[in-house]
């Protein structure tokens, strides 16, 4: 299960906090041709949700969007396709907005949808892992034996053509959480997964989990050197050591919540990802 609320905020909606405390918090997403808001509600019966509102930009009141999702929903998939189904038929995005064209792939996930699925299937094994059974089955029984984890090598991208490293990273980068204090680097033209070359790259999504500290001490460091660089006024406690352990933190729960996206959406279970275009 996965609440509504961390869904949009992995998704980017915007977190407009009032200056009432006991006004509710919205969200919002700047599609470009609309703007999308969303709020906790309570219903007749007094049980909390999250209603949706938009107009179509600019406001002509032509198409409206307004619906109401539940606090929890049971995955990513489907917290996205549920918001992309109930916004009316034929509307496409103005500004790029890879989880939108996500979500109407995977409208399978939808609740009737996965009712349905349930009743006419039976569960099947993801292709790569029925070729990779053998394999799988000897380092659990290896592990349950010796009761130690077999190291795997982290997958490395070698002989992918150039456009399909590109593509490869193009599904990695949309799965890196916007929010936080890393990805304001950004705002300074800074590419720290480009600049941090391949070897953190794919080691901070695909290395084994050892590798999580690793990565996320060389991100804090990045992230401090380029904070002094451009003179960023953040560590303003005057407490070089306090800051640090800081940025620490919020580099690693940046990896963290890189790797759960790429699980959730890529990971078993997930729904395949789209061939390249050709």
């Amino acid at each position: 299960m996965m609440r509504t609320i961390e869904l949009l905020i992995d998704l980017g909606f915007k977190i407009n906090r009032p200056k009432n405390p006991s006004t509710p918090t919205k969200f919002s997403y700047n599609f470009g041709n609309l703007m999308l808001t969303a709020q906790l509600l309570l219903d007749e019966h007094f049980n909390p949700k999250i209603g949706f509102s938009g107009v179509e930009l600019p406001a002509r009141l032509v198409n409206l969007a307004e619906f109401e999702l539940p606090m929890e929903v049971a995955s990513y998939q489907q917290g996205v396709a549920m918001i992309v189904s109930q916004i009316w038929p034929g509307f496409a995005p103005m500004r790029p907005t890879p989880w939108f064209d996500d979500g109407g792939r995977w409208q399978m996930h939808l609740p009737i949808n996965r009712e349905r699925d349930a009743d006419e299937q039976t569960p099947k094994y993801d292709k790569y892992l029925q070729l990779m059974e053998s394999q799988l089955i000897g380092y659990k029984m290896i592990f349950e034996a010796t009761d130690q984890r077999v190291g795997l090598d982290t997958p490395w991208p070698e002989h992918l053509t150039e456009d399909e490293v590109d593509l490869l990273k193009s599904r990695l980068r949309s799965c890196m959480p916007s929010n936080g204090m890393i990805t304001d680097l950004w705002d300074w033209d800074v590419d720290f997964a480009e600049l941090l070359e391949d070897d953190w790259y794919y080691a901070a999504i695909f290395g084994d989990v050892g590798c999580v500290e690793n990565c996320a001490q060389r991100l804090a460091d990045f992230f401090q050197e380029k904070a002094t660089e451009y003179d960023m006024d953040y560590d303003q406690s005057g407490d070089p050591e306090w800051f640090s352990d800081h940025v620490r933190e919020e580099a690693t729960k940046f990896v963290l919540g890189w790797r759960r996206k790429v699980s959730e959406v890529y990971g078993f279970g997930a729904a395949p990802a789209p061939a390249p275009a050709t």
